[in-house]
């Protein structure tokens, strides 16, 4: 009994992560998109190094300037700060390694 209330607390707070990471993930991209178009030759590269950088500073500021009482309901669900900024700079990360894998083998 106790594992499924585990389970189920685990995928809550995935699901918690996942609203976050959604939740940055539009200005990250649009930024990420304009540093590929100006930065020249492949653009899957500077998209992939954007997002892993730039992009994921830009949504995160983002968030902690224009929403921060947000912070507030993920804390309630069990979910700190911190977890929320490494969650998203993780999956950025990951993405973008897999982009400059792609432009590396194209």
């Amino acid at each position: 009994m106790k594992s499924v209330m585990d389970l189920e607390r685990m995928k809550t707070r995935i699901q918690m992560l996942l609203v976050f990471y959604k939740s940055t993930l539009t200005l990250s991209i649009c930024f990420s998109l304009v540093f590929a178009v100006i930065g020249g030759p492949a653009p899957f590269r500077n998209f992939g190094i954007a997002l892993m950088t730039g992009g994921t500073v830009i949504g995160l500021l983002y968030k902690e300037i224009s929403h921060k009482n947000e912070y507030y309901f993920y804390y309630n669900t069990g979910i700190s700060k911190l977890a929320l900024l490494f969650s998203c700079a993780a999956i950025n990360t990951m993405f973008g390694l897999v982009l400059c894998l792609v432009q590396s083998y194209v």
